[in-house]
């Protein structure tokens, strides 16, 4: 076995177990890059990717007028990398920060696929050994895990499967590589990690069977969350079927000529219609992005409209309880006058009584009076005529 550094690179398509890929090998030994992109809901075990060449790979994708999701071929990639040897730079300089001085590395990024052509020189330039491992899965259930993830539509999700297969296994020509269906990953993973060692050179034997009951833990059955129900077709059918069968023959041999004659037609018909497909994908996805943004504008406006609603009722259940509570006052005043009004009739009652009484006692006060000057009267008379 080669004792050199080496560089294993985890190339499958998105949701087909490279994750669950990478974290097997760096079980064995192989480390992991410094930065990784954060676990998420998704992919709660972690991505293990390098944050930093995944915005690289991204970016060299977009350099080219493509990104991750785009399906149609990257056109002339040796060309390309003649052109822009400072991509290959950039490449090993993010290597080199992310693993140091590491002598067996793991990297792993479904770009990868597609930007191998400048990774590959990039390892290179730091003497390392590349060795290829290919993961790969049913196309329908990458489909169904890309639609609950990104909300892709399937056609769109099966014919990127084809696209990242395809280019997995023609940018790995020339590597010692070794393909691994999901199935089989989580099925048998140590007689898996056996396997692909072999095929590859990667590690002595023994640096597997050491490690089986570790392996067999971190490799569990239910990260497969998706999973194809029978009767399920869609596009160019017959092309995923027999893509998924040359890869299973790839398995047992990486360069059956059978299959890569076959995997060669598949790539050369889709190649032909990929720019026909992408620019019906792309209408389809402006399209939906125009419904969206005029679903989330009538969602906004009527969002506006209960809110206007809402402030008018509070408005108006505020008006009512004011309302409510001058009604209240008002009862509570008359309630008051009522009270003074009888309090003021017994009052003027009493007054007439008082007054009635006094009127009849001035009444007969002048006639008493009268009795007595007539009396006087009388009296004085008669003594005037004594003394007469």
């Amino acid at each position: 076995m080669d004792d050199s550094p080496v560089a294993v690179l985890v190339v499958g398509m998105h949701r087909s177990g490279t994750s669950a890929l990478t974290r097997l090998v760096s079980i064995l030994d192989v480390a992991l890059p410094q930065s990784m992109l954060p676990a998420a809901e998704d992919n709660p075990l972690g991505f293990f990717e390098p944050s930093d060449l995944v915005e690289l790979d991204e970016r060299i994708l977009q350099t080219f007028g493509l990104g991750w999701a785009d399906i149609e071929p990257l056109q002339d990639p040796a060309a390309k990398v003649r052109a822009h040897p400072e991509l290959v730079r950039e490449v090993a300089r993010v290597i080199d920060a992310e693993f140091g001085p590491a002598p067996h590395i793991v990297i792993k990024d479904p770009r990868l696929a597609r930007v191998l052509p400048f990774v590959v020189p990039a390892l290179d330039l730091h003497g390392r050994r590349t060795v290829a491992l290919l993961p790969y899965r049913d196309a329908w259930e990458v489909a169904g895990s890309l639609a609950a993830r990104d909300g892709m539509t399937r056609s769109h999700a099966t014919a990127l499967w084809l696209r990242y297969l395809l280019d997995a296994e023609l940018n790995t020509r020339g590597l010692p590589r070794a393909f691994c269906r999901f199935d089989e990953l989580l099925d048998a993973p140590v007689e898996t990690a056996s396997r692909l060692v072999e095929q590859t050179a990667l590690l002595a034997p023994a640096a597997v069977t050491s490690r089986a009951d570790c392996i067999e833990a971190v490799i569990a059955a239910d990260q497969r969350h998706h999973q194809r129900r029978p009767g399920q077709a869609g596009l160019a059918q017959e092309w995923l079927n027999d893509l998924l069968a040359a890869f299973d023959r790839l398995a047992v041999d990486g360069y059956d000529a059978e299959a890569l004659a076959r995997i060669d037609e598949i790539r050369a018909a889709f190649d032909a219609g990929a720019p026909l497909l992408s620019a019906a994908q792309h209408e389809h996805a402006a399209a939906t992005e125009e419904l969206r943004t005029e679903f989330a504008a009538r969602k906004a406006l009527s969002e506006a409209e209960r809110v206007t609603l809402a402030a008018q009722l509070e408005h108006a259940v505020a008006e009512r309880d004011d309302a409510r509570s001058r009604l209240r006052n008002t009862r509570g005043l008359l309630r008051q006058a009522r009270q003074q009004l009888r309090t003021t009739r017994v009052q003027i009652r009493r007054t007439r009584r008082e007054l009635q009484e006094a009127t009849e006692a001035l009444q007969r006060r002048p006639s008493h009076r009268l009795r007595r000057l007539a009396v006087e009267a009388a009296r004085r008379a008669r003594l005037r005529a004594r003394r007469r």
